[in-house]
């Protein structure tokens, strides 16, 4: 069996997407589901109380304590004068 200890954790969230590296939009999503457990409080329906304060936890937990920017791809390296074809068959320049 192969060894777990490589394998990346679990995350419901995609914490890879580019979509969450601003980090106002991970706390614009964490307060929207904690307003939300809030109102399920308020109200105390505790169904759906238990569900919400669950998510808030995750997310919070998820978004912004575990949280660890993906890695960007590294740019391509630029081309140099001495890579560049400047029309000679034996590339250098003189005609």
């Amino acid at each position: 069996m192969a060894s777990d200890k490589n394998k990346p954790p679990f995350y419901l969230i995609d914490t890879t997407s580019e979509f969450y590296r601003p980090a106002v939009r991970r706390y614009a999503i964490c307060a929207s589901v904690a307003v939300w457990a809030g109102l399920e409080i308020y109200a105390w329906q505790p169904f759906w109380m238990v569900i919400a304060v669950a998510l808030a936890a995750y997310c919070i937990y998820t978004l912004i304590i575990a949280y660890k920017p993906p890695q960007q791809a590294a740019p391509a390296p630029a081309s140099t004068a001495d890579d560049s074809d400047d029309g000679g068959a034996d590339g250098d320049g003189s005609d």
